[in-house]
């Protein structure tokens, strides 16, 4: 009985609250209110801006005219895949490891990609980094149900692409100059949008 009574004055401060804050909302003048939103609005978009920056300072988007990194991988279909081997078109090179919980929620928006990589128009390559076994990686894929070349990276590769947190993509154009790159989630939206302004 008293866990239900704890809970009954929980729940009924909890709606006091709420009433009191809907009620002060609602004594805020149209004015402020566009005024409060324009500067939430300000700080998101600076923050995003300066986490963009913390995150791709001292990376291969930082050097003028970028390429890829020389690479020579195998992949989990047991072909070795080149780095020479993305050129002439746009390519996506979009680096996971199993155990990011990010890397599992953003790496559905490569599904999105999947027509134009059929068609020939992008290259899309994974790379797994800091993987137990080629088995761990195997599942995580399939789960995922993507269909990309998949590479089994090292701490060489790591070193050479500047990896610092999971997932990073990078985007080049058709020569292998590095574009763009971005660290955390992706969505299909901004992907896409980047492969366009090549």
């Amino acid at each position: 009985m008293t866990i239900n009574r704890k809970l009954g004055d929980t729940f009924l401060k909890l709606k006091q609250w709420i009433h009191k804050a809907w009620q002060k909302f609602l004594t805020i003048s149209p004015k402020k209110f566009l005024l409060n939103c324009a500067s939430y609005a300000a700080m998101v978009i600076t923050l995003f801006f300066i986490t963009h920056w913390y995150q791709t300072r001292n990376s291969l988007l930082s050097e003028q005219d970028s390429q890829i990194p020389n690479f020579v991988l195998p992949s989990l279909g047991d072909i070795t895949i080149e780095s020479s081997d993305l050129l002439n078109k746009p390519t996506v090179v979009y680096f996971f490891a199993t155990w990011c919980s990010i890397c599992n929620l953003s790496m559905k928006n490569l599904k999105d990609l999947e027509s134009d990589w059929k068609a020939g128009k992008v290259d899309v390559v994974l790379i797994a980094l800091d993987w137990q076994s080629k088995s761990s990686v195997e599942k995580f894929i399939h789960e995922k149900q993507l269909h990309f070349p998949v590479l089994l990276g090292n701490n060489t590769t790591q070193r050479k692409f500047k990896i610092k947190g999971f997932p990073t993509y990078f985007i080049a154009d058709e020569r292998n100059v590095i574009q763009y790159m971005s660290v955390g989630y992706s969505t299909s939206l901004g992907l896409k949008a980047r492969l366009k302004l090549l």
